[in-house]
């Protein structure tokens, strides 16, 4: 990347969003109205939105070899973003979206690799950004 740009550093997560008039109780199924499954993740979301947006991007993040990172790339490849990823064997991390079907409310489970706080691993693992240098330039 040049100096003309963005370079977001985020997650992608694939979401799983199920319409219903209230959620179950614990136990019990219901029938909802609707579902999709697609693309979200708070850093994956501004990199969409600033491409769109007429800037040059390259998304900085980590997913899964799997079908949800495929979904990743098959987005980030249709609005132009440039994916400086690694895949790894963990899988891509995905969150469950209830959404009211009259109002819109909505209550988010999400699943993410956690990882080891940096100053836990300091001594451990390089950081992967200082492999990339040429990313921020």
């Amino acid at each position: 990347m040049s100096g003309d740009g963005v370079a977001i550093l985020g997650i992608f997560v694939a979401d799983l969003a199920f319409r219903a008039g209230r959620l179950p109780a614990i136990g019990e199924t219901i029938a909802g109205s609707g579902f999709a499954i697609g693309p979200g993740g708070k850093g994956s979301n501004q990199a969409v939105a600033a491409a769109r947006a007429g800037a040059g991007v390259t998304f900085i993040t980590r997913i899964g070899n799997d079908t949800f990172g495929e979904i990743a790339l098959k987005t980030w490849r249709a609005d132009g973003i440039h994916p400086r990823v690694t895949q790894t064997a963990t899988a891509t991390g995905a969150a469950f979206i209830y959404v009211h079907e009259t109002t819109g409310a909505n209550a988010i489970i999400g699943k993410r690799k956690i990882r080891t706080p940096p100053e836990r691993r300091a001594n451990t693992q390089p950081d992967p950004l200082q492999k990339r240098p040429s990313i921020f330039r």
